[in-house]
């Protein structure tokens, strides 16, 4: 038996089959290429937020508040709730939230982030973050927190450590990024 010139339908069929896989694989690949090209734009847009609000908050640390002390500004400033959270545009909040960012005092002597400096023999896990002590009053003795700002409270605060952080939602869910600064007690020289 003489065998024609040609593919046999099987042959089509397996072809087809193979075909279907590679372009499935490719359009996967496209896919999740597009995913990550958008994340990282996002996390472009919050680096670039979070150092803008960095900025902001520095150079509220270095302004006349009325008194001789400057960082009174800050920490009044940033005591007022309202003053502590932002919206970046494009960008969605996770789920139990009404805002993406946030600008946190660590004002707990207690509680300090590790990435601003907590010493190290005192740290400790807590919600995924490690924290431990530091001296933000300047007197190295007992441990307070100044988390409920007031008038004589404020002006023993030496040292606002300050977080910016923005969490936004994706396709594939919650992303977040923080940043650190500690803002120092500045006297006004006369």
């Amino acid at each position: 038996m003489r065998r024609e010139n040609g593919l046999t339908l099987v042959e089509v069929a397996v072809a087809m089959a193979i075909l279907a896989i590679g372009a499935l694989g490719l359009a996967a690949s496209f896919f999740s290429t597009s995913d990550l090209g958008r994340t990282l734009r996002e996390e472009r847009i919050a680096n670039k937020e979070i150092l803008a609000k960095i900025s902001e908050v520095q150079a509220r640390g270095r302004m006349d508040s009325g008194d001789d002390t400057y960082l009174n500004s800050l920490l009044s400033y940033y005591s007022d709730s309202a003053n502590t959270t932002f919206d970046i545009v494009g960008m969605v909040p996770p789920e139990g939230s009404q805002n993406v960012g946030q600008i946190i005092l660590h004002l707990n002597e207690d509680k300090i982030p590790y990435e601003l400096g907590a010493d190290e023999d005192t740290l400790y896990v807590e919600d995924g973050m490690y924290y431990g002590e530091m001296d933000i009053d300047g007197d190295a003795g007992s441990k307070k927190d100044y988390s409920s700002l007031s008038g004589d409270l404020m002006d023993q605060v030496m040292l606002a450590p300050v977080e910016v952080r923005v969490s936004w939602r994706t396709r594939n869910g919650t992303m977040s990024i923080s940043r650190f600064v500690a803002v120092a007690r500045y006297d006004a020289v006369e």
